[in-house]
């Protein structure tokens, strides 16, 4: 079983909560909403699970290596922030429904381009 904690008064797993607090260390609290859109800021649950996330315009500026351990993270809008690459551990979200990264400043990095083949692999 799973150990628990609490998020800005939600209870999820613990490995969530780590990854949600590190995403705060950028922006400050994330707000949990009952729905992601593609213009959303923050973090929607499922089953005490993090299922989706939405960082519009926040001007991130680099995904967590954490971001890996969301493996319930279906729907992820992260448009018009400062990235320019992507964590190898992106390609481990498993259950990738909704990807949106557009407006951002990505380029071929050896650890984004591996993440993005195991993500093609898995769709």
């Amino acid at each position: 079983m799973e150990t628990m904690d609490e998020y800005n008064g939600v209870n999820v797993i613990q490995r969530n909560a780590e990854t949600l607090r590190v995403f705060e260390e950028q922006f400050g609290p994330i707000p949990h909403v009952p729905e992601i859109k593609w213009n959303t800021f923050g973090f929607e649950v499922d089953n005490k699970e993090v299922v989706g996330m939405g960082h519009y315009g926040m001007e991130l500026t680099y995904l967590p290596e954490s971001i890996g351990e969301l493996q319930n993270l279906n729907v992820l809008h992260l448009p018009y922030n400062q990235l320019t690459s992507l964590p190898e551990s992106f390609g481990n979200l498993k259950k990738h429904h909704i990807l949106n990264i557009g407006g951002n400043n990505l380029k071929e990095t050896k650890d984004g381009e591996i993440a993005l083949k195991k993500l093609k692999q898995r769709g």
